[in-house]
């Protein structure tokens, strides 16, 4: 069987980008599409370099070190989240590439097998319907053995000096970021004893972030407190942005916060 540089290129490329859009799904840390895809083009060059080279070492420790780089590029920057990642990373290779070899073995696909590295000649349909059945198996997973899952905690805000308590929401679809920073979604109504204002548009150096969502494209006023306390640890500079509607019918919590915070 030969094995074309731009197709194990490609392929490798297309699994990466892949492998990482459900790693952040499962982490909550939203990585930049630019990073993203930054990653997965390094990831492809690395395995078409190891797959042609004769590297004197393990494969374990080839596939573990090839990982690490891929989500070291994908989370530049943010040690907590690649610290976060690279498990989440790991676990979702096996799956996919457990997939991957089952589906091939049974369709008889040819597959060259060099320093760790796999490579099989999988059509494009194939590919898509390999991440299609991964995709919803990984997050029901994901959902089912979250240890934060339905999980209220109390975090402190503290802005200029004052400071409220505030009982939190652990919320794995919020994925939204402002830069590398994920963003605490709070009650205006929770957070206003912060300020001397009555007006949450009133807020000195605040800004309109815009986001995606099911309903189309919308906005959250965004202001950074100084910092929060969740339980035994507290995170400085942090983004929260504010909404006038009750984010819980009964009260019992008044903020969104993912797992970037735990």
């Amino acid at each position: 069987m030969t094995v074309y540089a731009d197709s194990l290129f490609l392929v490798n490329f297309l699994s990466e980008y892949a492998l990482l859009f459900l790693t952040e799904k499962i982490i909550s840390v939203k990585a930049r599409k630019f990073r993203k895809g930054a990653a997965a083009v390094f990831g492809a060059l690395l395995s078409v370099i190891i797959f042609c080279t004769d590297i004197p070492l393990p494969q374990s420790a080839i596939t573990l070190a090839a990982a690490f780089l891929i989500v070291c590029a994908a989370y530049i920057g943010n040690k907590r989240a690649v610290l976060r990642a690279y498990p989440a990373f790991l676990l979702i290779s096996c799956i996919y590439s457990g997939i991957i070899t089952a589906v091939s073995g049974f369709l008889n696909i040819n597959a060259v097998i060099r320093s760790g590295m796999i490579y099989m000649s999988i059509n494009t349909m194939l590919f898509v319907i390999i991440f299609i059945c991964t995709y919803p198996a990984i997050l029901l997973g994901a959902r089912i053995f979250n240890p934060h899952r339905r999980k209220i905690c109390k975090i402190s805000v503290s802005y200029g000096g004052k400071s409220v308590t505030i009982n939190a929401l652990y919320d794995s679809g919020n994925l939204l970021c402002d830069g590398a920073k994920g963003v605490i979604i709070a009650e205006w109504d929770a957070v206003k004893p912060l300020f001397d204002i009555e007006d949450m548009y009133e807020i000195d150096g605040a800004k309109i972030l815009p986001f995606g969502s099911l309903g189309g494209c919308r906005t959250v006023l965004v202001f950074y407190a100084d910092k929060i306390g969740t339980e035994n640890t507290h995170f400085e500079n942090v983004p929260i942005g504010i909404v006038r509607n009750r984010i819980s019918q009964n009260g019992s919590y008044r903020a969104l916060i993912g797992k970037q915070y735990f």
